[in-house]
């Protein structure tokens, strides 16, 4: 993984990651540079948060003494930071916050997860004791603060959802399509040994990368976790992409409503999301409020689980002129 090299407005290099962003470079030039940004020129032009950078680029931070980090720079799906480092400042900042504070914005964040995906009869118990937590305020308290991500929470969901005697309730929820094997490709080395992480605790579907241990095969990190980005800048030689086997997992048919501002481009961009996600878009309908100027899309896509469903919907979601964007049913 080669380096990139960016500039100061002064003309002082930077080195960074490749494709980090202009928040990555705003703590790796100072921490409290990163904790007051508000926004970001690349070469003199307004660019989003998530912008990847490119070498050579000129880079200018814009602070406010009244911004502050904010939760969703931590969700991997929206790109927001491609640095291990800076993932770690931003959670510290989190955890000196006031422990209610926190819980109140991680309560918020899975119920809102919940209605998104339109889920019923989520036994909150049950999920805390998959995660390992005593109570509620815990587990909430510690997703505020992103000691816990949504991706584990939404895993842990999914499981709970599949997992009860004559119930399995996301089968109900998300049809099933396929069940092949599940197995997994490292890179370009075959069939070399692998290992999952206890770190992260990796999970079928995950975008993954491996360490390679010489002569102890490869270990499996899910691809935001903090160890191996760390090994990703100290020894990249030996990090490697990771492939799950064959669409290893269950696929399920899920219906999504896609609400937005008409625009040039739109659908090109919608299903440009889901062929670079590897999701099959099965069916599509959509009518028009030229009134409004509002364009409405309802299609049914193939995923693999709930975390492969949020990235997409956070991922359509961060396209221009997005108003709405969630799980449906038909028959609503």
């Amino acid at each position: 993984m080669p380096w990139i090299y960016v500039f100061t407005p002064a003309g002082h290099v930077v080195d960074l990651m490749p494709y980090a962003t202009p928040i990555d470079f705003a703590y790796r030039v100072h921490t409290e540079v990163g904790n007051h940004c508000r926004g970001a020129r690349v070469n003199g032009v307004i660019v989003t948060l998530n912008h990847a950078l490119n070498t050579g680029d000129q880079v200018e931070i814009l602070t406010a003494e009244h911004a502050t980090p904010r939760r969703e720079w931590l969700n991997p799906s929206l790109g927001y930071t491609r640095v291990g480092r800076t993932r770690s400042k931003i959670q510290h900042w989190f955890k000196l916050q006031d422990k209610e504070v926190n819980a109140d914005a991680g309560q918020v964040m899975i119920e809102r997860e919940i209605q998104r995906f339109d889920l019923v009869d989520i036994d909150f118990d049950e999920l805390v004791n998959a995660l390992h937590y005593g109570n509620r305020e815990a587990m909430f308290a510690d997703l505020g603060a992103g000691d816990l991500t949504i991706d584990q929470v939404m895993d842990a969901l999914q499981r709970q959802l599949v997992g009860h005697d004559g119930r399995e309730q996301l089968a109900l929820q998300l049809p099933v399509l396929a069940d092949p094997e599940n197995t997994m490709t490292v890179g370009s080395l075959g069939d070399a040994m692998t290992k999952l992480a206890d770190c992260c605790k990796p999970t079928q579907g995950d975008h993954c990368l491996g360490y390679v241990h010489q002569g102890f095969g490869v270990t499996i990190h899910r691809h935001d976790c903090e160890q191996v980005l760390r090994l990703a800048e100290e020894d990249p030689e030996h990090v490697v992409q990771v492939n799950w086997d064959g669409d290893a997992e269950h696929r399920y048919a899920i219906d999504i409503l896609i609400r937005a501002l008409d625009r040039h481009g739109l659908l090109h961009d919608i299903t440009g999301v889901l062929s670079r996600e590897s999701v099959n878009l099965t069916a599509m309908s959509s009518k028009m409020d030229r009134r409004q100027g509002l364009v409405e899309f309802r299609m049914t896509i193939e995923v693999t689980g709930l975390v492969l469903l949020g990235r997409v919907l956070d991922k359509i979601g961060q396209l221009p002129n997005l108003v709405e964007v969630k799980r449906c049913r038909l028959d609503h």
